[in-house]
């Protein structure tokens, strides 16, 4: 099971177009908040690591798989993309951020001048806040507390709509510098 969930979880990662969510409540269903969160930490690490020098070694063909060109290139030719700090600062942002779609970062980490393990370090354990929030989510649920799990998703939606807000933002700074 412990391994099962593990694939699924990286696989989650490196297909793109899979919400994380689900698998880290299943994860906190079955394994508890602290093991599903220990699970989901290390699938979403390898996940991301599979991804990052998949994309060093293949380049932009691979990310085309998942996203077009024009999204990929309107990125990658920002001064945001082209500055390794100010796209640390950007990545945090959008790593931390629960509900904010993340896979295109994950992808093109790989082509970005930031270094392997502080890209690593960031796309993994700045996502501990929303898998904290929706591991618990989980294992509140197999547990039948059904009003804590209520009250998890409505603090996850609110911190996601302003999460949403924050990025919607920081897109449109991007876009400026294009």
């Amino acid at each position: 099971g412990v391994l099962i969930v593990l694939l699924l979880q990286i696989l989650q990662i490196v297909l793109a177009i899979i919400p994380g969510q689900p698998m880290e409540i299943v994860s906190g269903m079955l394994y508890g908040t602290w093991g599903g969160m220990l699970l989901c930490l290390v699938g979403i690490f390898l996940g991301t690591a599979i991804v990052y020098f998949s994309v060093r070694k293949i380049g932009t063909d691979l990310i085309q798989l998942f996203f077009s060109k024009e999204k990929i290139d309107a990125i990658k030719n920002t001064k945001t993309f082209k500055n390794p700090k100010n796209l640390e600062i950007l990545m945090f942002i959008m790593f931390v951020i629960p509900l904010i779609p993340k896979d295109i970062f994950i992808y093109l980490g790989g082509l970005s001048p930031i270094k392997p393990k502080r890209f690593l370090f960031i796309a993994t354990f700045t996502r501990i806040p929303g898998l904290f929030l929706t591991v618990f989510a989980g294992n509140q649920l197999s547990e039948g507390s059904f009003l804590i799990t209520l009250i998890l998703v409505i603090v996850f939606l609110v911190i996601g709509g302003v999460g949403y807000y924050i990025s919607d933002k920081a897109k449109k700074q991007i876009e400026k510098e294009s």
